[in-house]
């Protein structure tokens, strides 16, 4: 009984993704206002009863697909953090996480194009959220920071810039931004973090 019901969740389960991956690139190639339930039947392959069963608007879906991303961003944080520890590491690690969230939803770049202003908004009413994650996140690094240790910036100051340097290089199409490599390095140095401030620190120490 117990392995029948460990099936049906499963399958459940990968149904509910599947609606949501297709109904990604529906919004992405039809657009927030064009954007159907039949489009979502269409992109992820399942019958309008299907769908029906688990939203009962194209509403809830989106609203499912944003939490579907949240946690996804969460989930590889929290991956990326517990393989990789230690505090000088944490804003690469931070960086190596957002770049493994983004391939995971490839249609996030054409969104971006075709919804720019909806992305944003939907950015812009979870910045706070985003904020708290990345401030927890980032907690053993900053309590090592020199410009934090000096108040230079606060630790919330720390985490909004590190959101929306995130959010830049998230919704920036890949030939556009910045490598990621460049922009951890920067946000080492300029934040007093991770092994970049270590090897200045040392620099301007001998």
């Amino acid at each position: 009984m117990t392995v029948i019901v460990a099936f049906v969740s499963k399958n459940a389960t990968q149904t509910w993704e599947r609606i949501l991956d297709g109904a990604l690139v529906a919004l992405a190639r039809r657009g927030q206002h064009k954007f159907s339930m039949t489009d979502v039947c269409a992109e992820s392959g399942v019958s309008r009863g299907t769908l029906y069963r688990y939203f009962a608007s194209k509403e809830d879906v989106i609203a499912a697909v944003e939490e579907r991303l949240e946690t996804s961003l969460r989930e590889h944080l929290t991956t990326a953090i517990a393989e990789r520890p230690e505090p000088a590491d944490r804003l690469a690690v931070i960086a190596e996480a957002m770049v493994r969230h983004r391939a995971e939803f490839p249609a996030m770049e054409l969104l971006t194009r075709t919804e720019p202003g909806m992305v944003l908004d939907r950015l812009a009413s979870r910045f706070d959220a985003l904020v708290a994650l990345m401030q927890e996140c980032l907690h053993p690094a900053l309590a090592q920071s020199a410009q934090v240790q000096q108040g230079a910036v606060t630790k919330e100051q720390v985490a909004r810039i590190v959101v929306l340097c995130g959010i830049s290089f998230s919704t920036l199409p890949p030939s556009a931004s910045t490598s990621i490599e460049e922009l951890t390095s920067t946000l080492e140095g300029l934040l007093g973090i991770g092994s970049t401030a270590t090897k200045s620190g040392r620099r301007l120490a001998g």
